[in-house]
C-alpha cells in the first residue's frame, strides 16, 4: 500500500460527502424553524405542555443544524489547505495534517471539553423539561426512568467535562508539543518538548505515556484494542519565561504498527501530574509511519521535506 493511502479519506467524507450533509443541514434546520414556529404559537395559545416538549426540540434541532452551517462555512478553507497539503505531498501524510508539518501539536483536551459539554446541554434540554411534565403527571415508571438518565449524565459527562473547564480556567489548555522530527519512525527514538502556557510544579513530577491503540465502532458504542504500551514516570520540568517546559523521549519499536486512518490506528501521548484542584492532563495524536530511506537519512541529516 503507497503511503498516501494509509490515511485516505475520512469516512464520513468518502462515503457520504456533500449530498449527505446538505442533506443533513436542510432536515435539522429546517426542523428546527418548524419547531421554533411550533413553539412561538404555543407561547401564546398559553399551552404549558407544548411549549415543555418543543423548548428542547427546538435547540437541539437548531443547534445541529446552524452549527453543521457553520462547520462547513468556516471549515472551507481548512478543506481546501489539506486538500493542498494532499496534492502537494500525495506519498507523504505526515505532511497532509498543519499540525503535523510544523511539528507542533495541539492538546486534544479541548475537543473532548466540547464534547462533552454538547452532550451535558442535549440530556439536560431533554431531562429538565420532561422531569417538569412527570411531576406534574406522577408517573411513576417515567420519574424512575428519568432519574436512571440523570444518574447516567451524572457520572458519565458532567465530570470530565468540569475537570476540563478547570484546567482551562488555570492555564493548562492550549499546551504544545514540539516534535524534534516529523514523522516518528517505528526503530527510532522520539524526541519532543511539552510547552504549558502556566508554571507547574507537581510533587512528583510528570508522567508520560505513548501508546498505539486501534478503535472500533459498535452499536453500543465504541471499544480499542491497544497494541503497544510504555510509560515514563518522575519526568523533572523547568519553568522558562513563566512557561512550563517538560522534554522526553521514547523508542518506537522496529516492528510497530503505523498509523492508518482507514484501520484507525493511532499513536498518542498522554502526560499527566498530580496537581490541586485538579490533575494536569494533556492527550496529543503524532504521525507514526514508515518512510524510504532517502527520506529518513535526509531526516537524520536535518534537511527540509517541504
Amino acid at each position: 500500500m503507497p503511503a498516501g493511502a494509509q490515511l485516505g479519506a475520512r469516512p464520513f467524507q468518502r462515503i457520504a460527502g456533500w449530498p449527505f450533509t446538505v442533506l443533513l443541514i436542510v432536515t435539522f434546520c429546517g426542523g428546527g424553524l418548524a419547531f421554533a414556529f411550533n413553539l412561538v404559537r404555543a407561547l401564546n395559545t398559553g399551552n404549558w405542555h407544548d411549549v415543555a416538549v418543543l423548548i428542547p426540540l427546538t435547540f437541539f434541532f437548531n443547534l445541529v443544524g446552524f452549527g453543521l452551517v457553520g462547520v462547513v462555512v468556516f471549515g472551507r478553507k481548512n478543506f481546501r489547505a489539506e486538500n493542498e497539503r494532499k496534492n502537494a505531498h500525495p506519498d507523504s501524510p505526515w505532511l497532509w495534517r498543519g499540525d503535523w508539518t510544523g511539528g507542533r501539536l495541539v492538546c486534544s483536551v479541548g475537543r473532548e471539553l466540547l464534547r462533552h459539554l454538547f452532550w451535558v446541554v442535549l440530556f439536560g434540554v431533554l431531562l429538565i423539561p420532561a422531569a417538569i411534565l412527570t411531576v406534574n403527571e406522577k408517573q411513576l415508571f417515567r420519574s424512575v426512568f428519568i432519574f436512571l438518565m440523570a444518574g447516567f449524565l451524572s457520572w458519565r459527562f458532567v465530570p470530565p467535562a468540569v475537570s476540563s473547564m478547570i484546567r482551562v480556567s488555570r492555564g493548562h489548555l492550549p499546551s504544545l508539543l514540539t516534535l524534534e522530527r516529523v514523522p516518528c519512525v517505528p526503530g527510532k527514538r522520539l524526541e519532543c518538548t511539552l510547552e504549558v502556557p502556566v508554571p507547574l510544579c507537581p510533587d512528583k513530577g510528570f508522567s508520560a505515556t505513548l501508546e498505539c491503540r486501534q478503535n472500533f465502532s459498535g452499536v453500543f458504542g465504541g471499544r480499542s484494542e491497544c497494541y503497544w504500551r510504555k510509560t515514563e514516570v518522575g519526568l523533572p520540568s523547568r519553568v522558562e519565561g513563566g512557561k512550563t517546559k517538560l522534554s522526553f523521549g521514547f523508542e518506537i519499536p522496529a516492528d510497530a504498527k503505523t498509523t492508518d486512518a482507514v484501520r484507525r490506528i493511532e499513536w498518542r501521548i498522554t502526560i499527566h501530574a498530580l496537581l490541586k484542584p485538579v490533575n494536569f492532563l494533556s492527550c496529543f495524536e503524532i504521525p507514526v509511519f514508515r518512510i524510504p530511506k532517502s527520506v529518513e537519512a535526509a531526516l537524520d541529516g536535518n534537511l527540509p521535506q517541504e
